[in-house]
Formats: C-alpha cells, sequence, structure tokens
C-alpha cells in the first residue's frame, strides 16, 4: 500500500470513528458528513484499486439517457459516483422510483426486499446497495464505442464460425486468414481477415478463395458498433434490466 493511500484509509477511518462517537451533531449534519464519509471510501477505491471494497464494485449497472433509453453497462464503482455527483439517480429495481445519492442510502439501510443481499456493500458507516440501473440526468443521446480491431473481435464479428467450411468452435481452435494472402500483398484489415479453422486454412494455402474454389460464406466487413453493449449482458443477469434491454441483441460482446 503506497503512502499516500495509507494515509488516505487511515484519514476515512478516523472520520468514521469520529461520526460513531459524536453525539452533538444534529441529524441533518450527521446525514452530511454520513455522505461524505461514503463517497470518500468510493472514491478511494476508484482511484487505488479493488482493495478497500468488495469486488462486487466491479458488478454490471445498467445505465439508461434521460428519456429511459439503455445506452451503456458501467460498473457499479462509476455508476456510484455518478449517483454522487448528481450526474445520475438510482432506479429502483421493483417499481423504479427514482432517488439521490442520499435517499438511496437511507433506502438502503431499510431493508427493502427488492435490494439484492448480494449487492451490498459495507463502508464504515453502513451498508450501501449496489443500484441495478441509473438513469442519467442530464445526457440524452446515445454511446457506440468503436470496435477495436484485434483477434477476439475478429471472431466474434464471424461468430466464431470458420468462413469457409462454416464449422462452428472453440477460439482456440480457430485460426484468422488472409482472403487475399499477404505474400500477394493482402493486409491485416477488417476486409481481408477471416475466421477459418485449421483445416480450411491449411487447404486454401497460399491463394484466394476463388482460386481454391472456397467461396466464403459472408463478404468481410468493418463492424459497424457493439451489439448494444460494449460487455456481454450475462443470461442469468437482473431481472429488473429486462423491461429495457433485449438480452438476445446484447449478449455478444465486441469488446477488448
Amino acid at each position: 500500500m503506497v503512502p499516500r493511500m495509507t494515509f488516505l484509509v487511515h484519514l476515512v477511518g478516523e472520520f468514521g470513528e469520529f461520526l460513531a462517537n459524536s453525539e452533538n451533531l444534529s441529524g441533518s449534519s450527521r446525514n452530511h458528513l454520513t455522505t461524505i464519509l461514503h463517497i470518500s471510501i468510493l472514491v478511494l477505491n476508484t482511484r487505488y484499486g479493488k482493495g478497500i471494497l468488495s469486488p462486487m464494485m466491479d458488478a454490471h449497472v445498467l445505465v439508461l439517457n434521460k428519456s429511459w433509453v439503455a445506452v451503456n453497462i458501467a460498473t457499479a464503482r462509476r455508476a456510484l459516483v455518478l449517483l454522487y455527483q448528481g450526474h445520475a439517480r438510482a432506479v429502483h429495481p421493483s417499481d423504479y422510483s427514482l432517488y439521490d445519492f442520499e435517499d438511496w442510502c437511507s433506502l438502503s439501510t431499510l431493508g427493502d426486499e427488492a435490494l439484492a443481499l448480494d449487492r451490498m456493500v459495507g463502508t464504515v458507516a453502513c451498508q450501501i446497495a449496489l443500484p441495478e440501473i441509473i438513469l442519467l440526468s442530464g445526457f440524452n443521446g446515445f454511446i457506440r464505442p468503436r470496435v477495436s480491431f484485434s483477434r477476439r473481435n475478429l471472431f466474434t464479428r464471424d461468430k466464431h464460425q470458420c468462413q469457409y467450411c462454416g464449422k462452428t468452435t472453440q477460439r482456440n481452435e480457430l485460426t484468422i486468414d488472409h482472403v487475399m494472402p499477404r505474400s500477394r500483398g493482402g493486409e491485416d484489415t477488417w476486409e481481408n481477415l477471416v475466421a477459418a479453422c485449421m483445416r480450411c486454412n491449411v487447404r486454401k494455402g497460399n491463394r484466394t478463395p476463388e482460386e481454391a474454389k472456397m467461396p466464403l460464406l459472408s463478404r468481410p466487413r468493418v463492424p459497424k458498433g457493439l451489439p448494444r453493449f460494449g460487455v456481454a449482458i450475462p443470461k442469468t443477469d437482473l431481472d429488473s434490466w429486462h423491461r429495457f434491454v433485449d438480452s438476445a441483441s446484447g449478449s455478444v460482446s465486441m469488446a477488448e
């Protein structure tokens, strides 16, 4: 642990102990200081990694724009910071009512049955429920991340299917084939690379598909964008998302 981080952790701990032992604070002052304590812990976790709070801080949170359209998936760490900064409000998983940061902290302590127990994060002062959905306060556009050019993304574009014989296989059993062979000027581009099983790659050799009489299943193209989101949505993910997300269109990842 770096010295600066050690000092900050110690300072937050002292602050929490002060709150616990202070009897002369008014209710509003105590609530305000408790809120500051909560966000201090969140900022520490955001800047220095996973060591202070639970790994659940990397849990998925669905992000809606202010028109209630799903635009992204964030980590719980990022969602809580947006919530505290007033850039977003938490959406209740059952009735979809909205909560600012202080109200969400209060709701978390009431034992609301709709808040999943396995999404609770302990701080010095209390337990905070990780929101399942947040609604952005000002942003009303869409996020369309650029698809990076990588081996993994190329296999995802081709659905892990050999583009010659159609066989679907595991990523570690696929190869990348140059449609126009590299030795003949073929470049490493989206339009010239396809997924191929080892057998078809060897069979095609240093020939074009036409020369090898091995037509492509589809013409390789640059992906237009992510299939809805930049991360895969687990099939077992949150029921509260179903109103906003078609899992069939969001279950494929094109991210690094």
